[in-house]
């Protein structure tokens, strides 16, 4: 994944100046053109860097979800692509906790509609159906992941092998196929949020990667400068 990075980044960028350091997180980011924040007093920093001239920024901190335990990673880019297309990309266990827990919700209250105080990924769930294909899949993604989406079309021409390999290709696949992972593509910016402890920076690396992956392939396809 660090040698795929390389190559969708190239050589850092003249105007871009990395943080001052020589931790492995600031040597890596540092050699990828990218700036480390560190939030003082905390083990939170924050990661900025571009796609393509589309800005993107991936911060490590408190979670904002009650399923994500100790520390969170969370990243958004800009990208300017359709803001048509809705797509979430999210990891089986989690649909699962998710979709028992609303029901359970409903049932214990009695309602007929949908709570807008459940979290965003519940009403994803609510709203979309699950979009899977067969042809072209990487092996052992579905049983990963779950793809929801407002048109299948739109979640094929999305997440191709490239993008599904880096999503089972994590350093401790094991542990990462429990741990919670979203990542969503709405209103024309990349939204990614995951489970991040422990801290490890190969892990980091990957999400980055994965997280970029799916900028690049976004772009790709629905880039405002190429059209339709």
């Amino acid at each position: 994944m660090f040698d795929r990075l390389k190559k969708v980044f190239g050589k850092p960028a003249e105007s871009v100046v990395a943080a001052a350091g020589d931790t492995p997180l600031e040597v890596w980011a540092s050699s990828l053109g990218f700036v480390v924040a560190r939030k003082p007093g905390t083990d939170e920093f924050s990661l900025s860097g571009a796609v393509d001239g589309r800005p993107f920024r991936l911060d490590r901190t408190a979670p904002s979800r009650a399923f994500i335990v100790d520390k969170e990673l969370r990243a958004r880019a800009e990208l300017d692509v359709d803001p048509e297309v809705s797509v979430m990309v999210i990891n089986r266990q989690l649909r699962d906790a998710l979709e028992k827990k609303a029901y359970e919700n409903y049932t214990d209250s009695l309602q007929t509609t949908l709570d807008t105080s459940m979290p965003e990924e519940v009403r994803w769930l609510a709203m979309y159906d699950e979009a899977g294909w067969e042809t072209g899949a990487v092996p052992g993604f579905w049983e990963r992941y779950s793809i929801v989406a407002d048109l299948r079309e739109h979640a094929q021409a999305w997440v191709g092998p490239e993008l599904m390999q880096a999503l089972v290709d994590w350093p401790q696949p094991t542990a990462q196929a429990q741990a919670p992972f979203i990542m969503i593509l709405q209103r024309g910016k990349l939204y990614l949020r995951m489970e991040f402890s422990p801290a490890e920076l190969s892990t980091l690396q990957h999400a980055t990667g994965v997280f970029t992956t799916g900028c690049a392939a976004a772009l790709a396809r629905w880039s405002r400068a190429k059209g339709p």
